[in-house]
């Protein structure tokens, strides 16, 4: 081990923290982004598409029937393909209620909730660091794991987006509950067994990510001593009543997710859940250990067609590296249940949707992993030599990755801001009909962004054409539209959530607007529609038409009747980003 490694291993936890805030320094220009604005408006008690969301209960993004979902409908920020019956509802009362305190103190205010988001982040890495030095005997490598942690540029936007923050209080809960619970197990601390009780719960109430980090304490109770399962879970006896507890809430106040393409139920949804474990386990286990990132694999939700490519391009890869470290450190204590708890995380990971922003918790378990493995590469030269290439690569490319993404989470409020204010001429009076969008989010991101920063707000949008290919658009009659695309529409990675793959479209089905209904004219062989028909209960010069530019929303001049004209692709990715 090179001695400059060797004294970096050793810097100090305040040292550690200010390189970790200095990195991380772009996230306190950012603005609301995306779902931060979401939890804003339910938080406003606007009257343009009011959310009438608990402030501990932010989270729930819509449910078959709900109040929340029929004002989104009445107002037209929900598209006429969404599913009615799609149930997207987390149960986070903690992490709500804090974004509730962040919104309220300071609302849209960048500084407070990165410092706020960067505080929790130091509370975990001075946990992982006690941790960590019950897993090592050498000092030095318990310090290099939770450098790695710290530094690892995949838990950028965790760290920085105010709405993703509840993966970060799971983690904080489940390592200093552990910590308890290990005190009062080994060291006979009386308290510890009540303090892990009340993080745990903490935990649990924070966020379904809980289940994954869970997993680390109960692979650890089951690789401790050999025995029958039930004295070696003993132990956890009252942690696992709360996870009973906990899962009887979240399921009797019906909690979760269904019809959806985006959150696979591993109960409701078995085989769902089964072939996204298959898809996303093995790049995110690629993306904990390896410089290959995960997010771009989210392209795969748009053209489900590439799913095998993906399978076939990272399950080797993925294997040949997991069955290299197994055999690797057979003889490291603990590192083979770390690795089963990993993929642990990792299956529960694969239930949500897929990105680097989820490896939080599976990093907990792969920084002390690699520093277990270089520590076990020590035989020959050649081992040595690639311990150190390891610990470089996961060090150094890292402090350039975290400010690169902390920069790109910055730009990405901003951008989707622009995209909403740029289109000025909007009446207020008349109802806006968006041709052609980059996703549910078109819609539903322009209402709330211009009204949170004083634009004018149309009485209703509907949003018709979803897709990210050229539409046709040929006006048959003087109140007749019908748009043909080159691809498919509703196929955009933010329609995902709206539909369940398994809700067919159908030829000829009508969908009922306020301003009049759509047509399924043609379905493509993936099932998505490839032409509608857009028939208005009204004269065009009551409503203003809308399209989606490079530039963002753009005001539509119809074309004369039996006249046709070309809009262009859209994308999901804002102008400036």
């Amino acid at each position: 081990m090179p001695p400059w490694l060797l004294r970096f291993a050793r810097l100090r936890l305040a040292w550690l923290l200010l390189l970790v805030v200095g990195l991380y320094s772009p996230i306190f220009t950012a603005t609301p982004t995306l779902d931060d604005r979401v939890g804003l408006q339910a938080l406003s008690q606007s009257t343009v598409a009011p959310l009438k969301h608990a402030p501990w209960d932010l989270y729930r993004i819509c449910e078959p029937f709900d109040q929340a979902t029929r004002s989104l409908e009445t107002w037209g920020a929900i598209p006429w393909y969404f599913d009615p019956d799609a149930n997207l509802v987390h149960f986070r009362p903690v992490s709500s209620l804090l974004l509730a305190f962040d919104y309220w103190l300071a609302p849209g205010q960048a500084w407070w909730s990165a410092l706020h988001g960067l505080g929790w982040y130091a509370v975990l890495i001075a946990g992982l660091r006690r941790l960590y030095r019950r897993w090592f005997d050498e000092r030095w490598a318990a310090g290099l794991a939770v450098a790695l942690f710290a530094l690892d540029d995949t838990h950028t936007f965790t760290v920085g987006w105010a709405a993703n923050r509840h993966l970060l209080l799971c983690a904080c809960a489940a390592v200093w509950g552990w910590l308890a619970h290990l005190r009062w197990r080994e060291e006979g601390w009386a308290l510890g067994r009540w303090w892990s009780v009340l993080l745990f719960s903490l935990g649990f109430l924070s966020g379904e990510a809980m289940v994954g980090l869970f997993s680390y304490i109960v692979v650890d109770a089951l690789a401790r001593a050999p025995g029958p399962l039930a004295a070696r879970l003993w132990p956890l006896r009252d942690a696992l009543v709360v996870v009973l507890v906990w899962a009887a809430l979240y399921l009797g106040l019906g909690y979760g997710t269904h019809g959806s393409g985006v959150y696979d139920h591993p109960l409701e949804e078995p085989v769902a859940f089964l072939m996204a474990v298959i898809r996303w386990v093995p790049i995110h286990w690629l993306a904990q250990f390896t410089p290959i990132p995960s997010d771009p694999a989210a392209a795969v939700m748009i053209e489900p067609d590439l799913a095998p490519v993906l399978i076939l391009t990272t399950l080797p890869p993925a294997l040949a590296l997991a069955w290299w470290g197994w055999k690797t450190l057979a003889d490291t204590p603990r590192a083979r249940p770390l690795m089963l708890a990993v993929v642990a995380n990792l299956m529960v990971m694969a239930a949500g949707m897929p990105g680097d922003r989820g490896l939080l918790a599976t990093g907990i378990g792969g920084s002390a992993l690699t520093v277990m493995l270089v520590q076990a590469l020590t035989r020959t030269r050649w081992q040595r030599g690639v311990g150190t290439v390891v610990l470089v690569v996961h060090l150094f490319l890292p402090v350039l990755g975290v400010p690169a993404r902390a920069h790109l989470f910055t730009t990405i409020g901003p951008a989707w801001d622009r995209v909403a204010q740029h289109m000025e001429s909007v009446d207020p009076n008349k109802p806006l009909v968006m041709l052609t969008t980059p996703g549910m989010l078109g819609s539903v991101y322009f209402m709330f962004a211009r009204h949170q920063t004083g634009h004018a707000v149309p009485p209703r949008i509907e949003q018709i054409g979803s897709t990210h290919a050229e539409v046709r658009l040929r006006r048959t009659a003087s109140q007749e539209l019908e748009l043909q695309t080159s691809g498919h529409f509703t196929s955009t990675f933010d329609d995902l959530p709206c539909r369940e793959p398994s809700l067919p479209f159908v030829a000829g089905a009508v969908h009922k607007l306020a301003v009049g209904r759509v047509t399924v004219i043609s379905i493509g062989a993936d099932g998505l529609p490839t032409a509608l028909r857009l028939e208005l209960n009204r004269p065009v010069d009551e409503l203003q038409f809308a399209k989606w530019t490079d530039r963002g929303f753009e005001p539509l001049p119809l074309p004369p009747v039996g006249s046709e004209i070309e809009l262009p692709a859209t994308s999901l990715v804002p102008p400036g980003v």
